[in-house]
């Protein structure tokens, strides 16, 4: 079990770089390397004061994985839709 969290943990991040390349391509900028376990945020905003809700936000200081897998969510009918639409565009 630990083995296929691990795949699956490095597949996501194999993923990620591979998306972000695919921005950086579209909006023509240089490659970055980026540090997805030490990501640190400068921003100052007063979520509470500006729109009423804590955290909205919140920058996490790691990129990883925190909602349910999107199947779960939409169903098998409109996350497959999803799927389509995005074979159209890769």
């Amino acid at each position: 079990m630990k083995n296929q969290i691990a795949n699956g943990l490095q597949e996501n991040s194999k993923q990620t770089i591979q998306e972000i390349n695919r921005i950086e391509q579209f909006l023509l900028l240089p490659k970055h390397q980026y540090d997805f376990d030490n990501i640190q945020s400068d921003t100052t905003d007063d979520d509470m004061v500006a729109w009423g809700f804590e955290g909205l936000h919140t920058i996490r200081p790691k990129l990883e994985k925190t909602c349910k897998n999107p199947k779960e969510i939409l169903g098998d009918e409109l996350y497959n839709r999803f799927i389509d639409i995005e074979k159209q565009y890769a």
